[in-house]
């Protein structure tokens, strides 16, 4: 999607584009959406982000999902406060996205977690767990378990566009409330 196929002073075509570049994300490794920074209220209440991988996107239902170790401490901040933003940067159309909502993790077996490549699986299961220290880089062992895979989705409740033009930059939301029917805001 190019910047001149995207009509940026139509607010149905801006949340178009926002969620066809968002749900490239799920099918293109390469795409710019594939890696989304994830920001939550950490548990001393300062703002925590991190990269992590978008997994699916569904704007009928409007969620957005990535996996989780379940003893991550992204986990602990949701089950603390659901609320977070994904934040989505496409470069080549200077397109900057917004997604905020509560997030729900739930376990993650049965089909999810059978269809993970081996290499995934390791990753859900490390001891010990995701960010406790270890002695060297390599000391965390490989330990696949499914019970701590989590699917972590969110509930869109706003999506915030804002496209950084050559001449005009046009911002606008897009909130669940009003069927996502969106409005303009000052850049």
């Amino acid at each position: 999607m190019s910047d001149t196929a995207t009509n940026w002073d139509s607010l149905d075509a801006t949340h178009a584009a926002a969620w066809t570049v968002i749900g490239r994300g799920t099918a293109d490794p390469k795409a710019p959406t594939r890696n989304p920074v994830l920001a939550t209220r950490g548990l001393d209440g300062g703002g925590e982000a991190r990269i992590v991988v978008l997994r699916a996107a569904s704007s009928v239902e409007a969620t957005l999902t990535v996996y989780t170790d379940t003893l991550s401490t992204k986990v602990s901040e949701l089950a603390e406060d659901s609320r977070a933003t994904l934040l989505f940067w496409v470069p080549r159309q200077m397109f900057q996205i917004r997604a905020r909502g509560p997030v729900t993790v739930t376990p993650g077996r049965g089909e999810v977690w059978t269809g993970l490549s081996d290499g995934a699986k390791s990753l859900y299961g490390m001891t010990p767990p995701p960010g406790q220290p270890v002695g060297t880089p390599d000391a965390a062992e490989a330990r696949p378990d499914p019970a701590r895979f989590g699917v972590a989705t969110m509930a869109v409740q706003s999506l915030e566009t804002l496209h950084l033009g050559r001449t005009r930059h046009r911002r606008a939301r897009f909130d669940r409330s009003d069927a996502f029917t969106g409005a303009w805001l000052a850049p």
